[in-house]
Protein backbone atom coordinates (compact mmCIF):
# COMPACT_ATOMS: atom_id res chain seq x y z
CA UNK A 1 0.00 0.00 0.00
CA UNK A 2 0.95 3.36 -0.49
CA UNK A 3 0.20 5.90 1.97
CA UNK A 4 -0.26 9.51 1.77
CA UNK A 5 2.77 11.77 0.33
CA UNK A 6 4.76 8.35 -0.69
CA UNK A 7 4.85 7.39 -4.49
CA UNK A 8 5.83 4.26 -5.42
CA UNK A 9 9.31 4.27 -7.46
CA UNK A 10 10.89 1.20 -9.07
CA UNK A 11 14.58 0.77 -9.49
CA UNK A 12 15.64 -0.94 -12.22
CA UNK A 13 19.33 -1.53 -13.03
CA UNK A 14 20.28 -0.97 -16.58
CA UNK A 15 21.92 -4.71 -18.07
CA UNK A 16 25.35 -4.07 -18.82
CA UNK A 17 26.57 -2.02 -21.85
CA UNK A 18 27.67 -3.62 -24.41
CA UNK A 19 29.87 -0.43 -25.64
CA UNK A 20 32.14 -1.30 -23.06
CA UNK A 21 32.79 -4.39 -24.14
CA UNK A 22 33.14 -4.06 -27.83
CA UNK A 23 35.82 -1.51 -27.41
CA UNK A 24 37.64 -3.77 -24.25
CA UNK A 25 37.74 -6.34 -27.11
CA UNK A 26 38.71 -3.81 -30.35
CA UNK A 27 41.64 -2.46 -27.42
CA UNK A 28 42.43 -6.67 -27.37
CA UNK A 29 42.56 -7.10 -31.00
CA UNK A 30 44.30 -4.22 -31.90
CA UNK A 31 47.31 -4.99 -29.31
CA UNK A 32 47.28 -8.73 -30.64
CA UNK A 33 47.90 -7.45 -33.92
CA UNK A 34 50.71 -5.16 -32.90
CA UNK A 35 52.35 -7.74 -30.82
CA UNK A 36 51.50 -10.12 -34.17
CA UNK A 37 53.81 -7.59 -36.18
CA UNK A 38 56.17 -6.56 -33.82
CA UNK A 39 56.78 -10.74 -33.51
CA UNK A 40 56.98 -10.63 -37.41
CA UNK A 41 59.45 -8.02 -37.78
CA UNK A 42 61.62 -9.61 -35.06
CA UNK A 43 62.04 -12.91 -36.39
CA UNK A 44 62.18 -11.03 -40.53
CA UNK A 45 65.42 -8.62 -38.90
CA UNK A 46 66.73 -11.73 -36.24
CA UNK A 47 69.53 -12.61 -38.83
CA UNK A 48 70.72 -8.66 -38.85
CA UNK A 49 71.14 -8.03 -35.36
CA UNK A 50 74.98 -8.49 -35.15
CA UNK A 51 75.60 -6.77 -38.10
CA UNK A 52 73.36 -3.29 -36.98
CA UNK A 53 74.77 -3.77 -33.82
CA UNK A 54 78.42 -3.84 -35.23
CA UNK A 55 77.22 -0.57 -37.52
CA UNK A 56 76.32 0.91 -34.13
CA UNK A 57 79.61 -0.04 -32.54
CA UNK A 58 81.26 1.78 -35.39
CA UNK A 59 79.03 4.82 -35.55
CA UNK A 60 79.02 5.63 -32.29
CA UNK A 61 83.30 4.98 -31.37
CA UNK A 62 83.68 6.62 -34.86
CA UNK A 63 81.48 10.10 -34.19
CA UNK A 64 84.05 12.18 -32.13
CA UNK A 65 86.42 11.72 -35.01
CA UNK A 66 84.11 12.79 -37.56
CA UNK A 67 83.40 15.76 -35.90
CA UNK A 68 86.88 16.90 -35.78
CA UNK A 69 87.15 16.21 -39.04
CA UNK A 70 84.12 17.77 -40.09
CA UNK A 71 85.24 21.00 -38.10
CA UNK A 72 89.05 20.37 -40.06
CA UNK A 73 87.10 21.21 -43.32
CA UNK A 74 85.52 24.32 -42.16
CA UNK A 75 81.95 22.69 -40.98
CA UNK A 76 81.68 21.20 -44.49
CA UNK A 77 79.39 17.78 -43.17
CA UNK A 78 78.68 16.79 -46.72
CA UNK A 79 82.29 16.31 -47.22
CA UNK A 80 83.32 15.15 -44.11
CA UNK A 81 80.95 12.35 -44.44
CA UNK A 82 82.38 11.10 -47.65
CA UNK A 83 85.92 11.58 -46.45
CA UNK A 84 84.78 9.50 -43.23
CA UNK A 85 83.19 7.12 -45.15
CA UNK A 86 85.67 6.02 -47.88
CA UNK A 87 88.19 6.61 -44.68
CA UNK A 88 86.46 4.00 -42.77
CA UNK A 89 85.87 1.13 -45.51
CA UNK A 90 89.36 1.50 -46.31
CA UNK A 91 90.17 0.55 -42.66
CA UNK A 92 87.76 -2.19 -42.87
CA UNK A 93 87.95 -3.66 -46.60
CA UNK A 94 91.81 -3.58 -47.05
CA UNK A 95 92.69 -5.72 -44.31
CA UNK A 96 89.47 -8.35 -45.29
CA UNK A 97 90.43 -8.35 -48.60
CA UNK A 98 93.81 -9.28 -47.91
CA UNK A 99 93.47 -11.85 -44.71
CA UNK A 100 90.60 -13.50 -48.01
CA UNK A 101 93.93 -13.44 -50.61
CA UNK A 102 96.13 -15.56 -48.13
CA UNK A 103 93.52 -18.01 -47.35
CA UNK A 104 92.51 -18.71 -50.87
CA UNK A 105 96.64 -19.03 -51.34
CA UNK A 106 96.66 -21.07 -48.44
CA UNK A 107 93.64 -23.42 -49.27
CA UNK A 108 95.22 -23.49 -53.18
CA UNK A 109 98.57 -24.77 -52.02
CA UNK A 110 97.20 -27.53 -49.42
CA UNK A 111 95.17 -28.51 -52.30
CA UNK A 112 97.80 -29.00 -54.57
CA UNK A 113 99.93 -30.56 -52.19
CA UNK A 114 96.73 -32.95 -50.98
CA UNK A 115 96.21 -33.73 -55.19
CA UNK A 116 99.85 -34.44 -55.68
CA UNK A 117 100.09 -36.47 -52.59
CA UNK A 118 102.84 -35.06 -51.32
CA UNK A 119 100.66 -33.21 -48.35
CA UNK A 120 102.78 -33.95 -45.39
CA UNK A 121 101.68 -32.87 -42.02
CA UNK A 122 104.26 -32.71 -39.30
CA UNK A 123 103.42 -34.19 -36.14
CA UNK A 124 102.99 -31.93 -33.09
CA UNK A 125 106.03 -30.46 -31.26
CA UNK A 126 106.90 -31.79 -27.36
CA UNK A 127 106.24 -28.76 -26.21
CA UNK A 128 103.51 -27.19 -27.75
CA UNK A 129 100.19 -26.50 -26.45
CA UNK A 130 99.46 -27.27 -22.54
CA UNK A 131 97.99 -30.85 -24.01
CA UNK A 132 100.26 -33.65 -25.67
CA UNK A 133 98.95 -35.35 -28.22
CA UNK A 134 98.79 -39.06 -27.93
CA UNK A 135 101.48 -40.99 -29.43
CA UNK A 136 99.94 -43.10 -32.50
CA UNK A 137 101.08 -46.36 -34.02
CA UNK A 138 103.18 -45.90 -37.14
CA UNK A 139 99.94 -48.20 -38.58
CA UNK A 140 97.57 -45.63 -37.73
CA UNK A 141 99.47 -42.82 -39.72
CA UNK A 142 100.26 -45.18 -42.66
CA UNK A 143 96.15 -45.14 -42.77
CA UNK A 144 95.72 -41.86 -42.52
CA UNK A 145 97.61 -41.07 -44.83
CA UNK A 146 96.48 -43.71 -47.44
CA UNK A 147 93.20 -42.18 -46.86
CA UNK A 148 93.98 -38.73 -47.61
CA UNK A 149 96.17 -40.07 -51.06
CA UNK A 150 92.58 -41.98 -52.17
CA UNK A 151 90.48 -38.74 -51.14
CA UNK A 152 93.26 -36.68 -53.66
CA UNK A 153 92.55 -38.88 -56.53
CA UNK A 154 89.27 -38.27 -56.30
CA UNK A 155 89.60 -33.97 -56.95
CA UNK A 156 89.19 -32.69 -60.09
CA UNK A 157 92.50 -31.24 -61.08
CA UNK A 158 93.05 -27.54 -60.55
CA UNK A 159 94.87 -27.04 -64.03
Amino acid sequence: MICEGETNVTYSQPGPDKSYLNRALEVFIHLSLIVLLAATCFLILRPFIAVVAWGLTIAIAGYPAYCKLQKLLGGRGRLAAVLFTVLLLTVLIVPIALLAQTLIGGFQSIAVRLHDGTLRIPPPSAGSGSRRAKPRSTMELTAAATSLRSIAVHLPSSA
